[in-house]
């Protein structure tokens, strides 16, 4: 699924993400060239995305702890 249509949906229910959780829809592009073997060797802002990625992860395991 795209990741902007998800982030949308889940917006639209009026559930809260993590802050610049938009950014991560740029990555979708280096998912296609990965998996198509012409991934460029100029990916930029890496920790950047980690660091969104990770607080993402933190708050669905959180989130997901609190409905168990």
């Amino acid at each position: 699924m795209d990741l902007e249509v998800l982030i949308n949906i889940i917006q639209e229910e009026n559930i809260e993400l993590i802050p610049n959780i938009e950014c991560l829809i740029s990555l979708e592009e280096y998912a296609v060239e990965g998996r198509y073997a012409i991934l460029q060797d100029d990916i930029e802002d890496t920790n950047k995305y980690i660091q969104i990625l990770e607080k993402l992860l933190k708050f669905v395991n959180n989130t997901i702890s609190k409905k168990i």
